[in-house]
């Protein structure tokens, strides 16, 4: 599915879910089995230097589909202790781009991509592990 066909069954975040409405905007979040998925468009508010989309941004909203997905929501940035690894490298993004992110629940946390031609290899890619404490 290309991320500009992504849209369908995509459900607004609610008003007072601040720091998803900046992430997703009205996009919202979708269960689908045992993942995930929305989509984040590039816009102004995603840029770090002028015209150029921030890579933590993406790495943000990454963060907060996997543990909404683990039910994790301890601490102020995330269940302790956890691990997140990214790669980055893929189809470059612009600002005005329209991205599909799709996470998937594993054993011991998420895995998922930030997709934005199905056709090039992915803008993001993460693996998210939580630990018992």
């Amino acid at each position: 599915m290309h991320a500009s066909q992504a849209t369908g069954g995509l459900q607004a975040c609610k008003p007072d879910d601040f720091r998803k409405g900046i992430s997703f905007g009205t996009s919202g979040i979708v269960k689908d089995g045992q993942g995930l998925r929305s989509i984040l468009v590039m816009d102004d508010k995603t840029q770090g230097w002028v015209g150029i989309p921030h890579g933590g941004i993406a790495m943000g909203a990454m963060a907060d589909l996997a543990f909404a997905l683990m039910g994790k929501a301890d601490g102020p940035f995330g269940p302790y202790p956890f691990s997140i690894d990214y790669r980055m490298g893929g189809a470059s993004a612009r600002l005005g781009d329209t991205l599909q992110i799709e996470l998937a629940a594993t054993e011991d946390g998420a895995k998922g991509a930030m997709i934005k031609d199905p056709n090039a290899p992915p803008y993001l890619s993460a693996t998210f592990r939580f630990c018992a404490s």
